[in-house]
């Protein structure tokens, strides 16, 4: 209390602090408290009593606090090996919450290497979760193997053993891939809206060559998928966003991934093995003709969605003579819904799946969840059902529309568009009748999904404005979901109304942008009319932002013309014909100047501060910032 601090000790009157402050440890402690002084209080006396409940330790609570107290009155100058051995030994008798905190604090800040490190600082119900849905397969009642959901004509027809087994490794997918999220949660900064955190990226995330992030649940997807390829079609190639070398360069990411995938599936599998499977999943060669047969794997797609917590998928479609003949897309986030259904199921996600010639369908599996945590219990159940464009999903808020005899249309289309391209977008809308569209944004494959069983009227992938004539899009991007939407009756076809030509290769040379629609809504004739009149607009507004930048070209350049007029120096003048050579060069070119007006309007983040820094034609040695002016 000398020092200001209140006891907050809860003990029966006989030990109060005042009458023993004189007293010494028991006999049986055989404590010695070295005098010093000290000009610090006691460490958090009332902090240490609270979690105090026994006589000797309350009697060698107080010794301390007298002998801090005498020291002080001895006068005793300086911090002795002595006094920090009565700490110590005090902090012994007495147990320091105060340690207690800081190792927590530190235990805390550990950054997880391998999954038994991560549940062993998991909250219990996560923990509980996670180790629930590891090794032994947890299935669900009534649960029911891929050979009794898959049509029997389509396990009879010639994609039969790949629908087959496309089934089995999805629902293994959508189940690791569960595992992975709640793994990834608890470790993620709390604070952040989805996956991202300094624990999670130092652990397990990593780059790739192409600066493409991995995180630890894609690279055992990847894994899992490689070994089912391997086992059934050994002679096939595969074409992935994924760098195959990117477990071989990272021994440790790769002890991780393996760790992951042996407590997953209950099996012995090494570094090694991982990486050498993980290895074949982009075998398909960048450059030069494309195999006659090769598939297109996908683990997440897309990748800022699966760490945004949105509504992401995995797809892998089998492509031969570069037509996409098979594929199967899990949506584990997606809750399972179709056109036969008044609700949504509460418990299920979809996969969906698609045969060339034999029809597009969707699949239940149930994955439990209690409290937002998964559970591990999962299967698939019921039997597959077919998917039909035209079937729509209706729920009781689509009576208003129909009430007032209009219609809204319902557009799904990628996320954050650039202003000039969702403008084109809303103009489609509008010329077809639909003065307030309502629009989904997604980036995956999973918008097409979203067609094929009634949710959508129209997906469209539209990565540039209407007025952009170039076909910039990925052939394997699209061919899961293109073939789930087509098999199910949907019109597919560019923005100018031409079919897709897989034949193209690895780019659709032939194709700009996609376009697919449910032909009871929305007629590939009545789509066509719409998007020529939008691109006709679309082309007017460009060539006026267009004649706004030759103006201020042309002001830039009577600027740049001026310079040496103004200058007052030798340097000054120098400097001043330096910028309006360099500048007029730059605004004379329109090679040039349609490429930066192109990137800057390609950003989604401010042009300031993305320039490389130049060197300075001013010889003051300072470099400059930000310029776009190639010295």
């Amino acid at each position: 209390q000398a020092y200001g601090h209140n006891c907050s000790l809860r003990c029966p009157p006989m030990l109060s602090l005042h009458p023993v402050l004189s007293a010494k440890a028991p006999d049986s402690q055989h404590h010695v408290w070295p005098i010093e002084r000290s000009e610090e209080p006691p460490p958090s006396l009332s902090r240490l009593t609270n979690r105090l409940n026994c006589r000797a330790a309350v009697l060698a609570t107080a010794a301390a606090a007298t002998a801090y107290v005498a020291g002080s009155a001895r006068g005793a100058n300086g911090r002795t090996a002595g006094g920090r051995a009565s700490r110590s030994t005090c902090r012994r008798a007495m147990g320091d919450s105060t340690a207690a905190s800081e190792d927590k604090d530190k235990e805390k800040n550990i950054v997880p290497q391998s999954v038994e490190d991560l549940l062993a600082g998991a909250t219990p119900d996560r923990r509980g979760g996670i180790k629930s849905s590891m090794g032994k397969k947890k299935n669900i009642l009534g649960k029911k193997e891929a050979e009794q959901v898959i049509p029997e004509d389509i396990l009879s027809g010639k994609y039969g053993t790949e629908a087959l087994q496309g089934m089995k490794v999805m629902e293994e997918i959508c189940h690791l891939l569960c595992v992975g999220t709640h793994i990834l949660e608890e470790v993620k900064d709390k604070s952040s809206q989805g996956l991202h955190g300094f624990k999670l990226d130092k652990s397990f995330v990593r780059s790739g060559s192409t600066g493409m992030k991995t995180t630890m649940p894609e690279a055992g997807a990847t894994v899992i998928t490689m070994l089912m390829l391997q086992k059934h079609f050994p002679d096939d190639k595969v074409q992935s966003d994924e760098d195959p070398q990117l477990l071989a360069a990272d021994p440790g990411f790769a002890h991780l991934v393996a760790d992951f995938v042996a407590s997953f599936m209950g099996v012995e599998i090494n570094a090694e093995q991982v990486a050498a499977l993980h290895s074949k999943c982009n075998s398909v060669p960048s450059e030069g003709e494309m195999p006659k047969r090769y598939w297109a794997w996908k683990p997440v797609d897309t990748k800022e969605e699966f760490r945004g917590a949105k509504d992401f998928c995995s797809s892998l479609a089998l492509i031969e003579d570069n037509v996409p003949v098979f594929s199967i897309i899990g949506a584990p986030m997606n809750a399972f819904d179709h056109a036969s259904r008044s609700v949504t199921h509460a418990r299920g996600a979809a996969i969906y799946y698609a045969v060339q010639g034999q029809g597009a369908w969707t699949q239940l599996i149930v994955l439990e969840r209690s409290g937002g945590v998964y559970q591990g219990k999962h299967g698939l159940k019921g039997r597959s059902l077919p998917l039909k464009a035209t079937d729509k999903i209706r729920r009781s808020n689509d009576m208003l529309f129909d009430a007032i005899g209009t219609y809204q249309l319902r557009i799904a289309q990628n996320r954050r568009l650039r202003e000039d391209i969702y403008l084109d977008t809303e103009r489609v809308g509008k010329i077809l009748g639909s003065e307030y569209p309502k629009f989904h944004s997604c980036n995956s494959s999973i918008k097409y999904c979203w067609l094929a069983r009634g949710e959508e009227d129209i997906a469209w992938s539209i990565n540039q404005g209407f007025y952009d004539s170039r076909c910039i899009e990925r052939a394997f991007d699209y061919a899961a979901g293109l073939l789930v939407a087509s098999e199910a009756g949907a019109d597919v076809a560019d923005l100018d109304g031409k079919p897709i030509d897989w034949t193209a290769g690895r780019i659709l040379s032939n194709n700009r942008g996609i376009v697919a629609t449910d032909p009871g809504k929305v007629p590939a004739k009545g789509i066509m009319t719409a998007l020529q009149e939008a691109t006709a607009v679309s082309q007017q507004k460009y060539e006026e932002r267009c004649e706004i930048r030759k103006e201020k070209a042309r002001i830039l350049a009577l600027v740049f013309a001026n310079l040496s007029k103004v200058a007052e120096t030798d340097e000054e003048k120098r400097n001043a014909e330096f910028c309006c050579a360099k500048g007029m060069e730059m605004l004379e070119n329109d090679e040039a100047m349609e490429k930066i007006v192109q990137l800057s309007m390609n950003r989604e983040e401010p042009l300031l501060g993305h320039a490389p820094e130049q060197p300075n034609p001013f010889g003051d040695g300072r470099p400059i910032h930000y310029s776009p002016i190639e010295v």
